[in-house]
């Protein structure tokens, strides 16, 4: 994701374990994500309710990812979308027509999951596995690619790449990390998770299978817990370094659709605010921090101004 700037330096929520002190294998469940709690947010852990509008935009999306257009350009975002059959996903470029319109069109390449960094260059996780990228690609681009060990997940940001895969950890609940080492290859790196999303610093933050939210070093070879838990399905990053918030789907259901409740929470604060006008199962932001969502039935919503 990329950056948002806020008016206070902030702090981390909490402090990094050491790089190079944790094994491969994935932050430990806690009592606390039980299967039960990992249902419902404590009321504990919100620090009250704002009602955004959320402006919807034509399109049926599998997964978001906003970012820049290109280095130093406008907000933009991507989606994945399926055409024709569930192995011929499209790729869709918003067209911003600042501040509150614009529209979303075809481009080259197709795939299951997609990221933007913060100079414009998608990063897309093709149909054969492999990772694909192109810097502000249009209809006729022909797309860079490397070998990625079929990953599940991808964010970029700062400069870093990481990949969730397909290798399960040792707990068989999440599966292992990936970084890509800047030329060719993704190199794995300490933990486990399922979801995962990059500031505009490099640092990478993860979602397991228990729903919890972890902040890595720029390494990935370092992780810390970020509290209270809000357990979520997916995270987006806005801000970066010790400046940034985190916008969560959680997992806490919004009325009988399969949506879920989303949250976000700024680094120096012990809280999460409640968005109590929407719910979606994918979110993403762009460059100026305003948050994407694709939901259960694969609708757009965007808040079209910085919260």
């Amino acid at each position: 994701m990329v950056s948002t700037r806020y008016s206070t330096v902030l702090q981390l929520a909490t402090p990094l374990l050491i790089a190079g002190c944790l094994s491969v294998d994935p932050p430990a469940r806690t009592e606390s994500a039980s299967r039960e709690n990992s249902l419902a947010t404590a009321a504990s852990t919100i620090g009250g309710t704002i009602y955004p509008y959320w402006q919807p935009v034509a399109g049926q999306a599998l997964d978001i990812a906003g970012g820049a257009l290109y280095a130093g350009g406008p907000a933009t975002a991507y989606y994945v979308g399926i055409y024709g059959s569930p192995y011929n996903n499209r790729i869709y470029k918003w067209q911003p027509d600042e501040p509150y319109s614009g529209n979303f069109s075809q481009i080259s390449g197709g795939g299951s999951a997609l990221d933007v960094d913060d100079n414009g260059t998608v990063w897309m996780i093709g149909m054969n596995g492999l990772v694909y990228f192109y810097n502000n690609p249009g209809p006729n681009s022909n797309w860079g690619s490397m070998g990625a060990y079929s990953p599940r997940d991808i964010g970029a940001g700062g400069g870093a790449v990481f990949t969730i895969g397909s290798v399960w950890v040792s707990n068989y609940r999440d599966f292992a990390i990936y970084k890509f080492d800047g030329t060719s290859d993704f190199k794995r790196v300490a933990g486990g998770g399922q979801r995962i999303a990059v500031d505009a610093e490099g640092y990478p933050f993860i979602v397991n299978s228990a729903g919890e939210i972890w902040r890595g070093t720029k390494d990935g070879m370092g992780w810390g817990h970020i509290q209270p838990d809000i357990f979520a399905n997916d995270i987006a990053i806005s801000g970066s370094g010790s400046n940034y918030r985190i916008w969560a789907v959680s997992r806490t259901p919004l009325g009988t659709d399969k949506d879920f409740k989303i949250y976000y929470k700024d680094s120096d604060k012990n809280y999460w605010i409640e968005l109590g006008s929407g719910g979606g199962t994918r979110i993403s932001t762009d460059k100026e921090g305003r948050p994407w969502i694709a939901n259960s039935v694969r609708d757009i919503y965007r808040i079209p101004y910085t919260l």
